[in-house]
């Protein structure tokens, strides 16, 4: 999946659902490799934009089971 702009968007938002869907279509995976990648990308995004992700980590995947 080379183009991360909506999916990046989506994750900056704190759609994490929406983020998964769009990787699962994107790359016709199935659910844990999506969420394997959603949160790689969300560490990446984490390291290189950390001023668009202004929750704590703790705060931003509470809530959040998979």
């Amino acid at each position: 999946m080379e183009d991360w702009d909506e999916t990046d968007r989506l994750i900056i938002e704190g759609r994490r659902i929406q983020a998964v869907q769009a990787i699962r279509a994107a790359r016709e995976c199935i659910i844990p490799d999506a969420l394997d990648m959603l949160a790689g990308r969300y560490a990446l995004l984490r390291a290189t934009r950390p001023d668009d992700l202004t929750q704590s980590d703790e705060d931003y995947w509470a809530g959040f089971y998979s």
